[in-house]
């Protein structure tokens, strides 16, 4: 699966949008790139390593230059959000005016620029969300199912758990700690998190892209503790130092949800995915999935191993340093 056209990404400089772009280079896309986001320093970093792509200034909450710049664009992958969760609880305000305000802005500019698609990214936080990250992503879900129905202007999403090495994610702040020579610490020790690789969010992006409008994609992800996470990081990086617990932060879960018990009603299991439709469009949301069963991160198809986290930290190192 690839990409065609013009294609612009709302905070596209991040981790995702090198992803991205660095795919659509080794399989000869047929792309132009236009990456909207608020930081000249990242848009520079960016065209330093693909010299080709178009840079935006622009906030999402600006639905006037949003809707300019989408003219002649063919897909919108719409990633421009605030995503930290602490971060975002304690600025519940500039979350809301982001991550719902702007996603609202984002599907009403895409709808009247004649956009053919926009694929949005959620979160398994979107989930039976308990923080303002994971609510404002559930809202973020719902605007772009109800977009659909605006126009001719196709809207699915994408919901996924941790990337590994992430711009902001866990991986490079335990690799950092562990650098530090201190010591690595984890919240609590029983936490559980879904993880897919970088090259695993890209394909499910693009299979996203293919789907009947407001569906949401999920990857049957695999899952592993966070402390045999951090103990991972520890034997690779500082043998010596110690792994030690803290305290849960604000709005942080032990177990993450991709597919909650209410949404198994109108979910369809594939191989390597859930497809949740839509609920409102009537007999034709059924799914396959069995009646009120969930997909948790303590209870997944797969566990990773350490040998399996150690091979997914050194893919991340190799792509790390070829940016």
């Amino acid at each position: 699966m690839r990409l065609h056209g013009t294609i612009l990404i709302t905070g596209g400089t991040g981790s995702l949008g090198h992803a991205i772009m660095r795919r659509a280079n080794e399989e000869n896309w047929d792309t132009d790139f236009i990456v909207y986001s608020r930081d000249e320093s990242k848009q520079a970093r960016l065209r330093s390593v693909f010299p080709d792509i178009r840079c935006v200034l622009g906030d999402v909450r600006d639905e006037d230059w949003l809707r300019l710049n989408m003219r002649g664009v063919d897909t919108v992958i719409h990633a421009g959000a605030y995503k930290r969760v602490p971060s975002a609880q304690n600025n519940a305000t500039e979350t809301v005016k982001t991550n719902i305000i702007g996603s609202l802005n984002v599907a009403r500019a895409a709808v009247e620029a004649g956009v053919r698609r926009v694929v949005g990214i959620s979160t398994d936080k979107a989930a039976q969300p308990v923080n303002v990250y994971g609510a404002s992503k559930f809202v973020m879900e719902s605007l772009f199912q109800n977009a659909d129905r605006w126009g001719d202007t196709v809207f699915t999403l994408a919901r996924y758990g941790n990337v590994v090495g992430s711009n902001g994610s866990v991986i490079p702040f335990f690799v950092q700690q562990a650098l530090s020579g201190e010591y690595i610490t984890v919240t609590h020790k029983n936490m559980t998190r879904f993880w897919i690789t970088m090259n695993e969010a890209v394909d499910l992006i693009l299979f996203a892209h293919t789907l009947t409008g407001g569906n949401i994609v999920v990857p049957r992800a695999p899952a592993m503790r966070v402390w045999d996470l951090a103990e991972t990081v520890r034997d690779m990086y500082a043998p010596t130092i110690e792994v030690v617990t803290t305290s849960i932060r604000p709005g942080e879960k032990i177990h993450e949800c991709m597919v909650t018990s209410a949404e198994s009603y109108h979910t369809h299991v594939l191989p390597k995915f859930f497809v949740i439709i839509d609920p409102t469009r009537g007999a034709q949301s059924v799914g396959n999935m069995e009646p009120d069963t969930e997909y948790t991160s303590d209870k997944p198809d797969r566990w990773l191993s350490h040998a399996d986290m150690e091979a997914y930290i050194l893919e991340w190192e190799k792509l790390s340093h070829a940016r």
